[in-house]
């Protein structure tokens, strides 16, 4: 008797469909199964509570590179959910963000340009939900849908794809071609790289444009606002740091009474530092709190500053002790009565 190959396959084919529906507990269960049947790569199984296919169970889908094997399409059914989304998007919403990270399932699989066109075209469902839509608004959601896809393709969205929201926003239903994936990546530093150095020339510029305006504002200014300017400052949410003819002139007020050539520069620059902090945040609390912010006044900056020369030890040129000390309580108590204040607006 001659062997019938095809009688063979046919029972073969019969045998092995029935295992679409079997489970295995664990890896190792389908394993043992696998080991004595030899289930074709395409057979439907479930292990563990997953579905997937013999050969993916097996680890037998793999590129000669190491890599996982990925599929070229979406399945039609993830492309018409795909598709169908989208478009429920714009002719409902108008939102593109959105329906950029939908469509970029498709162009992610690996599918060509023009498949993915006529795949669209084929899948459109403008009306998912029976709402009824115009025949206006059909063709404009497919002039966009299509618009969209265009600019995917050309690489324009590869930044906004590669950003990591939306690749974390990736499902086990995501099919992405490694090849693709590359390519967004490279792409998408690129385009960051461009916006960054766009960012950077934006705002050097307008630093330059801020610094020529405050120039000008400075060089016309009248005899008694640079007078002004030097003993008196109004600290704000905004305003953080006293300007240098300010500082200049609280360190002409300690040096009436300190050596400023003993102080260490960089002590010093510390302790100018940390009187700003303190006054602006003072300024923070009394806006918070609905109040206006009081002008500190060079005097009482410098008077702030002999705290931490009373801290380090440094003594004054010639003056009473009395005198020195009544000076640092003054600034303790004009620190303690602002404090107060802030707790009475709470």
């Amino acid at each position: 008797m001659r062997f019938n190959i095809k009688n063979w396959q046919d029972k073969h084919i019969i045998k092995e469909s029935k295992l679409k529906e079997i489970d295995f507990k664990d890896k190792s269960a389908f394993d043992k199964y696998q080991a004595k049947h030899k289930m074709r790569s395409t057979t439907k199984v479930n292990v563990a509570g997953k579905d997937t296919t013999a050969g993916e169970a097996s680890g037998k889908e793999k590129e000669a590179s190491g890599k996982s094997a990925h599929a070229s399409k979406l399945t039609p059914q993830q492309k018409k959910s795909v598709v169908s989304d989208t478009i429920k998007q714009l002719a409902f919403n108008g939102h593109i963000d959105p329906s950029v990270a939908k469509l970029s399932r498709i162009y992610v699989s690996g599918m060509s340009h023009e498949d993915a066109k006529a795949e669209l075209k084929t899948q459109i469902n403008y009306d998912p939900d029976g709402k009824g839509v115009s025949k206006y608004i059909q063709k404009q959601s497919e002039k966009e849908v299509n618009r969209i896809l265009d600019n995917m393709y050309a690489g324009k969205y590869d930044d906004y794809i590669n950003d990591k929201n939306i690749r974390s926003s990736r499902k086990d239903d995501w099919v992405v071609d490694p090849e693709v994936d590359k390519r967004i990546k490279k792409n998408g530093e690129k385009k960051d790289a461009e916006k960054k150095a766009k960012e950077k020339e934006y705002w050097a510029d307008y630093e330059k444009r801020q610094s020529a305006e405050k120039a000008e504002k400075l060089k016309n200014r009248t005899p008694k606002e640079i007078e002004k300017a030097k003993t008196q400052f109004k600290f704000s949410d905004s305003a953080y740091e006293s300007p240098k003819e300010y500082r200049d002139n609280v360190k002409v007020e300690l040096q009436k009474t300190y050596d400023l050539d003993k102080v260490d520069p960089d002590r010093l620059q510390q302790m100018i530092d940390g009187a700003d902090e303190y006054f602006h945040g003072e300024a923070r609390s009394a806006e918070k709190a609905g109040r206006r912010a009081k002008t500190t006044s060079a005097k009482n900056f410098a008077n702030y500053i002999e705290q931490y020369f009373d801290e380090d030890g440094i003594e004054p040129k010639n003056e009473s002790v009395a005198s020195r000390s009544t000076r640092i309580q003054e600034a303790k108590m004009y620190r303690t009565i602002q404090e107060l204040k802030g707790l009475e607006k709470k």
